[in-house]
């Protein structure tokens, strides 16, 4: 693979940058701050796209720190490129989401335009993600050391082994992990199985809370059948007390009745006799007579013969004065006798008037209560003498009124009992529903469980697989390594140890060191040669292009020629894209 012509229309500092390029080694020298981190990140970008991250720092979102100085809008550009022989041109444009990010692959020998928004394009071409490329083919400044990566395990692994996709131990690792996830998330709640562990327990809950509905509703169904069935005795009881308290009832009255008539009988008797005595009464009153009586006229005879004779003797006597007194004296007398007698008549009449009336009205009195007692008799007529015993009756009565109590007390219960039955036949639901869905979370939760285990126990073995297959690459990767360390150190190094994640050790002089024991510039330098023996191991006599950023700035001239004496090995077969902002880097040391 080799990158033809680079077209940045804006970018971070650059902005309508175009550069064209050739096999072997290309120079782009700049001064410092025209933008050689920014295009370097820029041909990144255009086959992998940009690390969309929330954070706000600039070291973690590359979509802020590159957005263009001078403008808002989108931005992007193009890379073209050529592939098996073919010619190819990706243009990608950036927006302010991925969403808004549009790439297309253009192929001029189709003349086909394809989205490739979606897909992983610098994975297909370099066989490696985003991060390897960045620790393989992308050579920073000060940031030569490689750091593991699983990509190159891949990679490696592919290459060694000739392996088909399904043979790859980290994808498979990959996709075994994210199935994994999918089931159970390795830190806080979430997958299947939490899922459908929490079914199980909501269901496992819910039945709980039916099956002690349940309960309670055949409790509830148990204590209506013995209210209704108290309620039904105890209404046919009370039936039978109101029955019984109505024949006592009758008793009472016949009781009463029998007695008033006694009494009403006695009463007519007495009113019968008062009524004949006022009759009596009233017979022997009589109305005063209007003229004299014997006794009256004979005592009135009386007195006027003594008078006459008073009168006789006094004139016979020569007492003529005397006599017209005496004369005029017993005129006066009759008269006084006349109006006495008139008077004590008036009296009389008004006595005999006051009398009859009395009479009368005690009569009346009378004759109204003997005629009510004959109604009472009437009524009482029919009622016999009978014995009634005021203890039972209110024995019964008190029964009555308890009874009444009671069952008003267990009609109120049995209202209460409805409605708890109500809401207990919601609670309830469908038992047999809820065994159901219990029964198959269940099933479905061992399943998934089983898979779990399968999957993780699968991920442990292809770990211990790949542990396994590291011995398999470090070989040809130590082989490579040496070969480049030791043109590099005239041979100052008679072998070398590279672990599985990528770590060195040197042999000198009979004795094998770790890195740390040596010089920075020959630390930097062995760095740089693993990377080279890492390209090489990987993609063969083929390999990609090679981006470095001034990787060697700290380099002394010394281990700087030893350096550009291996690129001068690389560029023939590999295309390497330097950007330096020194001249040490041109084609004169080339």
């Amino acid at each position: 693979m080799k990158i033809r012509e680079i077209y940045v229309k804006s970018f971070g500092c650059l902005y309508d940058f175009k550069k064209e390029f050739h096999d072997g080694f290309n120079a782009v020298t700049e001064n410092n701050g025209f933008g050689k981190t920014t295009l370097a990140t820029f041909v990144k970008a255009m086959f992998y796209s940009l690390g969309y991250s929330r954070s706000s720092a600039l070291e973690e979102n590359e979509l802020k720190r590159f957005r263009p100085w001078n403008s808002t809008e989108k931005f992007g550009g193009s890379v073209t490129f050529e592939h098996d022989g073919k010619l190819y041109r990706i243009e990608r444009t950036f927006g302010a989401t991925q969403k808004d990010e549009t790439a297309f692959l253009v192929d001029f020998e189709k003349n086909k335009k394809t989205d490739v928004s979606k897909s992983d394009l610098g994975k297909r071409l370099f066989g490696i993600d985003a991060a390897a490329f960045e620790r393989c083919l992308y050579l920073p400044q000060k940031q030569i050391e490689i750091k593991s990566n699983d990509s190159f395990v891949e990679k490696l692994s592919n290459l060694l082994d000739n392996a088909e996709d399904n043979n790859n131990f980290s994808a498979a690792t990959a996709r075994l992990r994210e199935f994994s996830k999918k089931l159970r998330l390795e830190r806080g709640s979430g997958g299947l199985l939490f899922e459908t562990e929490q079914k199980k327990r909501q269901l496992e809950a819910q039945l709980c809370r039916q099956q002690e509905a349940q309960r309670k509703l055949d409790e509830n169904r148990r204590q209506t059948l013995d209210a209704l069935r108290a309620a039904e005795m105890g209404s046919a009881r009370l039936k039978a007390l109101d029955a019984q308290l109505k024949s006592l009832e009758k008793q009472r009255q016949n009781a009463q009745a029998a007695g008033l008539k006694q009494i009403v009988l006695q009463r007519q008797s007495e009113l019968e006799q008062k009524l004949d005595a006022l009759e009596a009464k009233q017979s022997e009153l009589k109305a005063p007579q209007k003229k004299p009586s014997k006794k009256f006229t004979l005592c009135a005879c009386a007195g006027a013969l003594v008078l006459a004779a008073l009168s006789v003797l006094f004139f016979c006597l020569n007492q003529a004065a005397a006599g017209g007194i005496f004369a005029a004296l017993l005129a006066a007398g009759a008269a006084a006798c006349f109006f006495v007698r008139k008077k004590r008549l008036k009296t009389l009449e008004e006595n005999f008037r006051t009398q009859s009336r009395t009479l009368e009205a005690e009569k009346q009195t009378v004759v109204g209560l003997l005629e009510k007692a004959r109604r009472e008799l009437t009524q009482c007529a029919a009622a016999d003498a009978c014995e009634f015993d005021e203890k039972i009756y209110g024995q019964t009565l008190a029964e009555r009124e308890k009874l009444a109590a009671e069952l008003s007390a267990r009609q109120a219960l049995l209202a209460q009992l409805k409605t708890e039955a109500e809401f207990l036949a919601r609670d309830t639901g469908d038992v047999a529903d809820t065994e159901n869905m219990l029964d198959n979370a269940t099933e479905r939760l061992e399943a998934l469980r089983k898979k779990y285990n399968i999957a993780q126990t699968t991920m442990r073995l292809l770990a211990q697989a790949k542990e396994k297959l590291t011995t398999a690459y470090a070989p040809k990767l130590r082989e490579n390594f040496l070969s480049l360390v030791s043109q590099a150190t005239d041979g100052a190094f008679s072998d070398a140890i590279v672990s599985a994640d990528f770590r060195t050790e040197l042999t000198a002089e009979g004795a094998t060191r770790e890195m740390g024991y040596f010089s920075k510039g020959t630390r930097e330098l062995s760095d740089f040669c693993l990377r080279l023996a890492l390209i090489k191991t990987m993609y063969g006599g083929n390999p990609p292009i090679l981006i470095l950023d001034d990787p060697f700035v700290n380099l002394d001239d010394g281990n700087f020629r030893r350096a550009v004496k291996l690129l001068k090995t690389a560029a023939p077969s590999c295309q390497i894209i330097y950007l330096s902002c020194t001249a040490r880097a041109t084609v004169q040391t080339i």
